[in-house]
């Protein structure tokens, strides 16, 4: 299905789009009549259809998404919310644009989207297959009544009529969806609630830290005031030598207090003890809150999280010709390999297809390229963090196979881009 995507908001202050054109003005008409948590608002304009959607953050932040069809339009209004609410859920999940704070609100992570152009992109990508998969709720646009004008608008929630809704939305220049509960995936609840209680666990560790460094605080005046006590005693044993029996008596007291000062020893070493069993717990909670940032997501539909992409160059013989990340050179190039980066929570093994675009925007083929990608491979999936995986070059033996120019590769699981790049080959 053909359509054009934009991602928007109110991020610190300050309003952003991607991409960034007439559209803002249509974009902050929406954003004025706003009234609840999230909305959809559905703009016609002749034969273009406007679906927005916008989630109100903290703080008079928020953020928004439309799709823009040409001469089609919708009949389902609980698939497109679903649609834009599972963006939201993933958005929060990755730490993408927004996040979840300790008190479990969804805040902003950006103030300007064209910062982020990679996470736009994916961003971008992920909306335009959740709309091919509404192909079957879309139909052709009814003609233009011109007994309507453009700026007339009627207000809906959720729950009203559905077929009074979607007369509304190609009848009226505006149509306003309004919904404030509910909006919210059960997976992105799941999330919340586990991240707040894990930091309510981390706040009644570091209470019990800070209790155990006043005691060890105590403790050390304590050995303070021993040593001191110590001290005067050795000057009085020095005074009182003449006398056998002040003698013995100060020999006891320093006798005493050595014991004293051995067991304070004791407490202090038992106290490290606890304070570093502590610091274990409390940098464990620590990994399991950064360990479930990073595994929240469908294992099924992404069995790894692809965090990086490098390119380099290989010859013939499976060599380096120029390693991953540095420059590479058109007269230089032969066989292109892609280095990633990622995670998962299973050891398995996968097929990865690859798309390769030149710089004229065309999918790069071969003979034996595969339908829609350029090639595949298998891989050996390693669970953890942090892993990395090499796919073996794909060009040609002679140098110069690569023109210069700017590229993008993409790399796909069961028809889900897990992660593009794009990057450039030198003249």
């Amino acid at each position: 299905m053909n359509a054009s995507v934009y991602i928007f908001g109110k991020f610190n202050g300050a309003y952003s789009q991607y991409p960034n054109d007439y559209t803002s003005e249509i974009f902050h008409k929406f954003y004025e009549k706003s009234k609840a948590t999230t909305q959809i608002v559905i703009h016609r304009d002749d034969n273009l259809m406007y679906y927005g959607y916008i989630r109100k953050l903290n703080r008079e932040c928020y953020i928004g998404f439309c799709i823009v069809l040409n001469c089609l339009m919708f009949t389902c209004i609980d698939k497109i919310f679903l649609l834009f609410e599972n963006a939201i859920s993933m958005l929060v999940i990755e730490g993408k644009f927004i996040h979840f704070n300790a008190q479990g609100e969804i805040c902003n992570s950006v103030e300007e989207l064209s910062l982020h152009k990679e996470e736009v992109f994916a961003l971008e990508e992920s909306l335009r297959v959740g709309v091919n998969a509404l192909k079957n709720v879309a139909k052709a646009l009814p003609t233009v009544s011109y007994g309507i004008q453009k700026d007339t608008f009627r207000e809906f929630v959720v729950d009203d009529n559905l077929e009074a809704i979607i007369k509304s939305s190609y009848s009226n220049g505006y149509t306003y969806i309004y919904k404030d509960e509910g909006f919210d995936t059960v997976k992105l609840n799941s999330y919340k609630d586990v991240l707040v209680r894990l930091n309510n666990e981390k706040e009644l560790l570091q209470d019990k830290l800070n209790k155990i460094n006043r005691k060890k605080v105590y403790t050390f005046i304590l050995f303070g005031a021993l040593i001191i006590c110590s001290i005067y005693l050795l000057s009085a044993y020095k005074s009182l030598k003449d006398t056998q029996q002040q003698l013995q008596e100060a020999h006891k007291i320093i006798i005493d207090n050595n014991d004293t000062i051995t067991e304070s020893r004791q407490k202090i070493s038992e106290l490290k003890k606890n304070i570093n069993q502590l610091k274990i717990e409390l940098n464990q909670k620590n990994e399991l809150v950064d360990i479930y940032h990073k595994v929240m997501f469908d294992s099924k539909k992404y069995p790894i999280l692809i965090s990086n992409i490098e390119v380099g160059n290989m010859n013939n013989d499976g060599k380096m010709e120029t390693d991953y990340g540095k420059i590479i050179y058109s007269s230089t190039s032969m066989f292109l390999s892609h280095k990633i980066t990622y995670s998962s929570i299973n050891n398995d093994t996968i097929t990865l297809n690859v798309k390769l675009f030149g710089p004229d925007g065309k999918l790069s083929k071969g003979v034996s390229s595969p339908t829609d990608y350029s090639y595949s491979r298998k891989m050996i999936v390693t669970k953890g963090n942090n892993n990395t995986y090499c796919f073996s070059g794909w060009g040609n033996s002679q140098k110069g196979s690569w023109i210069a120019g700017d590229y993008r590769v993409e790399i796909w699981y069961n028809n889900v881009c897990l992660k593009s790049k794009k990057f450039t080959i030198h003249k």
